[in-house]
């Protein structure tokens, strides 16, 4: 009977925990949506696929799409492998990739706001690491793989943007630097009598009601997305802060840390192995991080922790379904490679950074600010229901 009301008054504690949580990052989870999808709706989709070359510059901006656009990791890798058919460069594609779900913008703001302007530091510059060491990997690994990259920067999209056949070599036509395959002279005529039709150019103005309807549906759907990773991390991280000592993971770990060479290197992996089984990715993460900070295990530890979300198995599928097995094997070494190096870097300049968060600690201000959020957010669902377009 103990035991039940033992287990009952922590899941009753867990929950209340999570709300807490929660509601201490309503408003960093709102500024971040409301921001990437005001992005997404102003950023020509022709703008990015003219960009997205195979050169410093292509992956300069690959990884500005990342940190402007959705940090859905799912979302990514499914938006990622839609790259990979239209022929871009693998090395954008995982820029992208790793940008979108480290350095993105939504979830630099939550990790200030929920832990502290330390993690948000770790979380851009080691995603700048990480992308170093995946490209100059498949720079080098990948060299003689002249199919993977475009020659003279030209990207070749091979399936018909009409009707999504596999297109004809003889049948094409260059538009913004890219050019189209067609399955017939028909679709390639339908195509060059409007482009803007077949490849989504359309922006959203942002001074009429149809454009913040457009953000909405933005809004809405990122939201969802995530709704789950969310969830789960918010729930972990409060029921782990209910049932698991603080000391737990604290214990185990510093216990690796005092193995001299080979237990920092296993202390590095054990945060990219909490990542793997915890199954939390992206945004979700946040929550958790901050539970194994207020456990105060291993910063190494924690940082890497940080990096895994591309590392869960839902992903690492997606990954199989979108890629040759060599790519995803060259990735996943260069990616934790990467990450295990960021953990040492990052942990070595932590002691140097500010320590301050983006938060007003429950004060009038504070509650103001996430009512703001919360009419915000209604005011975007009611644009979205009325609004006929």
């Amino acid at each position: 009977m103990n035991i039940v009301i033992y287990i009952i008054n922590h899941f009753v504690q867990g929950i209340g925990f999570s709300a807490y949580l929660f509601y201490e990052a309503l408003f960093g989870l709102f500024i971040g949506f409301f921001l990437s999808s005001i992005l997404q709706n102003v950023i020509p989709k022709t703008f990015i696929r003219k960009h997205m070359k195979n050169n410093f510059l292509g992956i300069i901006f690959s990884v500005i799409l990342g940190i402007v656009s959705s940090s859905c990791s799912y979302g990514a890798a499914e938006l990622s492998k839609g790259m990979y058919k239209e022929g871009v460069d693998v090395r954008n594609i995982f820029s992208f990739l790793i940008s979108s779900t480290n350095m993105n913008i939504a979830i630099l703001i939550l990790f200030a706001y929920l832990i502290s302007f330390k993690f948000a530091f770790a979380e851009f510059f080691g995603g700048i690491i990480i992308i170093v060491f995946v490209i100059l990997g498949f720079s080098i690994f990948e060299r003689s793989k002249k199919s993977q990259y475009k020659e003279k920067d030209i990207t070749i999209i091979d399936t018909c943007k009409i009707c999504g056949m596999k297109g004809n070599d003889n049948i094409n036509y260059a538009y913004n630097d890219i050019k189209y395959l067609f399955c017939s002279p028909v679709h390639k005529d339908m195509f060059i009598q409007n482009p803007i039709k077949y490849i989504g150019d359309d922006i959203s103005d942002i001074k009429t009601i149809n454009g913040w309807k457009d953000i909405s549906q933005t809004f809405i759907s990122d939201v969802l997305m995530l709704k789950w990773e969310l969830l789960s991390g918010f729930l972990i991280a409060g029921f782990a802060e209910s049932f698991i000592p603080s000391s737990f993971f604290a214990n185990a770990l510093f216990f690796l840390n005092n193995i001299p060479v080979i237990g920092y290197i296993l202390l590095l992996l054990s945060g990219l192995f909490i990542a793997f089984i915890t199954f939390v990715c992206s945004m979700g993460n946040v929550p958790v991080a901050r539970y194994l900070n207020i456990s105060k295990i291993p910063i190494a530890a924690n940082i890497t922790y940080i990096y895994g979300d591309l590392l869960i198995l839902p992903l690492i599928s997606i990954y199989r379904k979108s890629y040759p097995k060599r790519i995803i094997f060259l990735f996943l070494l260069f990616f934790m490679i990467g990450a295990m190096v960021a953990g040492f870097i990052m942990q070595s300049v932590f002691p140097y950074l500010p320590s301050f968060r983006l938060t007003f600690s429950f004060n009038f201000v504070f509650d103001i600010l996430n009512i703001i959020a919360v009419v915000i957010t209604l005011f975007l669902i009611s644009i979205n229901k009325l609004v006929k377009v």
